[in-house]
């Protein structure tokens, strides 16, 4: 869930937040909603999980 402190309500309403590792999630979105996508920002290390083997 975005900080309610960070960016304009507008761009978290047009925001898609996915479960971490889970590409049928992802699969499932572009399916979705893929021509409306303008970007993927994919978090490599994430700040707050330690290390996590992807699959």
């Amino acid at each position: 869930m975005p900080h309610p402190q960070v960016g304009s309500q507008d761009l978290v309403k047009h925001t898609l937040v996915l479960p971490f590792n889970d590409l049928e999630a992802l699969e499932n979105a572009f399916k979705q909603f893929g021509p409306q996508v303008a970007a993927l920002i994919v978090e490599p290390i994430a700040g707050n999980m330690n290390f996590v083997k992807l699959s």
